[in-house]
């Protein structure tokens, strides 16, 4: 392959593999293989494995000319951190994205927010709310279940369970006919969360995406938790049993995501 912008002498060298195995008639199969293999070009500069900085050089340096991207080293891009560090970081962009004035992205790289939900009041019930805290094991039926009055075109009102009612800025798209994107911080949560919610009001379906700062496997990096359910509004009937899931229908396919009409890409 050749990697544009990026150059370097072939390389020559020779791969082999082995195949094993039996053939419809029960026989077996045993060959070997080789090829020969010319390398043209790579895809990333990396720095040596034992490099740690430490002489004073940035750990990710800057190809140049237009698209330049960093070198990968995910340890200089999520440099580890403890908790009340990365919380003070989620603190100082949250006060950037709760600004009025302030859009979650460009205009031009995004979906025209709709008006489709003004006025309306409903709420996302995901299944752990009906069945993982049910009353019988002394749990509030409702208590993760989200209510919403939606007031303009970027304010609503939201409460989780009985909780309290909170005023909000949101984002809300209409991705396809009566299905809806909508997306907004979560005050005061300690984790400085926001939620994404797929709201489908044809299916009576939802998609209810938590994410927030600290995850499984660190503290400081950003974990999300999905929960599939149903809608409560008025003339809307979800279904008994079917639900929003996770697919495997992409999976082998390739497509282009057009963040700039520049680009050119469909």
């Amino acid at each position: 392959m050749t990697i544009p912008g990026v150059h370097a002498a072939p390389c020559h060298s020779e791969a082999a593999g082995v195949e094993l195995g039996f053939e419809k008639d029960n026989t077996l199969t045993h060959r070997t293989h080789r090829a020969a293999l010319t390398v043209t070009g790579d895809a990333a500069h990396l720095g040596k494995i034992t490099d740690l900085g430490d002489d004073g050089r940035p750990f990710a340096r800057m190809r140049p000319g237009k698209d330049a991207r960093y070198t990968y080293r995910p340890m200089d891009i999520d440099i580890p951190m403890p908790r009340e560090e990365a919380y003070f970081h989620a603190r100082r962009a949250q006060r950037i994205l709760q600004d009025p004035s302030e859009n979650y992205m460009q205009s031009f790289n995004c979906l025209p927010p709709t008006k489709n939900l003004i006025g309306k009041c409903f709420r996302v019930v995901p299944d752990r709310a009906k069945y993982a805290a049910a009353p019988w094991n002394g749990k509030d039926r409702d208590e993760t279940a989200w209510s919403y009055e939606i007031l303009s075109e970027n304010r609503l009102r939201w409460r989780q369970g009985n909780g309290e009612w909170k005023d909000e800025k949101y984002a809300c798209f209409e991705v396809d006919p009566e299905l809806y994107f909508l997306g907004h911080m979560v005050t005061d949560a300690e984790d400085f969360a926001m939620v994404a919610q797929a709201i489908d009001f044809r299916a009576g379906l939802t998609t209810t995406v938590r994410t927030g700062i600290g995850n499984w496997r660190s503290e400081w990096e950003a974990g999300a938790d999905v929960q599939f359910g149903t809608l409560d509004a008025d003339g809307v009937t979800p279904p008994f049993a079917r639900r929003h899931h996770f697919t495997d229908e992409l999976v082998g396919c390739t497509f282009a995501w057009d963040y700039s009409r520049s680009t050119g890409l469909n």
